[in-house]
């Protein structure tokens, strides 16, 4: 009777020591899933921050090619014009219109400067 007491005290003991070990393996799956959540958000917005700063690259890049394409066209239309412009008017014409153009990117208090000295 006394071993089948024994028996039972170690077994009652064992069974505590198994029950507080499942307790601890419980909360510990419970904090790891925890974790597993907050890093699996984590990885979620840093994935939408890199979408948006690619698709916000890409827009830039779009957007350079238009200008570069815009300026290579105005070059082009702005050399048409010269050759227009030294075909039409004869020499002091040309000169003439070169001075007007350049007075008119002045600023009107820079010429009557000139003109005062």
């Amino acid at each position: 009777m006394e071993d089948l007491r024994r028996q039972k005290s170690q077994t009652d003991a064992e069974f505590s020591a198994l029950m507080a070990r499942l307790d601890s393996t419980e909360k510990e799956n419970a904090f790891l899933r925890y974790e597993f959540h907050m890093l699996e958000k984590e990885l979620e917005i840093r994935s939408e921050e890199m979408e948006y700063n690619r698709q916000s690259a890409e827009e830039s890049h779009k957007k350079h090619l238009e200008s570069v394409m815009r300026i290579t066209e105005l070059e082009q239309e702005c050399q048409r014009l010269h050759l227009l412009v030294r075909k039409r008017l004869p020499g002091p014409a040309l000169v003439n219109m070169k001075h007007e153009v350049k007075m008119m990117g002045r600023d009107p208090t820079e010429m009557r400067r000139e003109a005062e000295s």
